[in-house]
């Protein structure tokens, strides 16, 4: 069976992701709470990235956050999917900018930035493109450690191996932290 979820392959593309998490979780403990999404819409957020990228363990854990900020399982399980269609129309637009983000491995293009600006402002815009992006990375860091467990990868192993070891603890910290446990 292939292992088709998405991953970091390299440590190169774990240096990267690692970094643009880091800076962006630190932007996020400084934005000022006007500037903030509501930590529903953080969850609704974090649900889009986790249905996009298939990481079981962050969409178990995000699932029952978002549950206690007042989602819905109905509402959750349907962004997971991919619909949107009961969200309010106010947070579609970063929902959707949310999912392209996460379907082109963290970019993005200017016009999609722009119209996240127009519809946000560009502070909260910021905000929000920081939490997709700290989402983004704890996804591919936790789908790394289960391809590593799977072994998704023989060829060019030694450097798989260094990637692994790069990400493993954020991976191991969000199980943990999520009481995931695998079927």
């Amino acid at each position: 069976m292939k292992f088709r979820k998405r991953f970091l392959r390299t440590p190169l593309e774990a240096m990267k992701i690692l970094w643009q998490a880091t800076v962006s979780f630190v932007a996020m403990i400084f934005t000022g709470r006007p500037h903030r999404v509501s930590p529903a819409f953080a969850e609704r957020i974090n649900l889009a990235v986790c249905g996009v990228n298939e990481c079981a363990y962050c969409t178990h854990l995000h699932t029952k956050l978002a549950l206690r900020k007042g989602v819905s399982e109905q509402e959750a399980a349907q962004i997971i999917a991919g619909h949107e269609g009961s969200v309010a129309p106010q947070e579609a637009r970063a929902l959707a900018f949310a999912t392209r983000v996460a379907e082109s491995s963290g970019s993005f293009d200017t016009q999609e930035w722009d119209t996240l600006v127009d519809a946000y402002g560009l502070k909260k815009a910021k905000h929000i493109l920081n939490v997709v992006r700290v989402i983004n990375s704890g996804n591919m860091c936790a789908n790394t450690a289960e391809a590593f467990s799977e072994e998704a990868i023989s060829s060019r192993r030694v450097r798989f191996f260094f990637t692994y070891l790069m990400v493993g603890p954020v991976a191991f910290m969000i199980k943990v932290m999520g009481g995931y446990k695998r079927k």
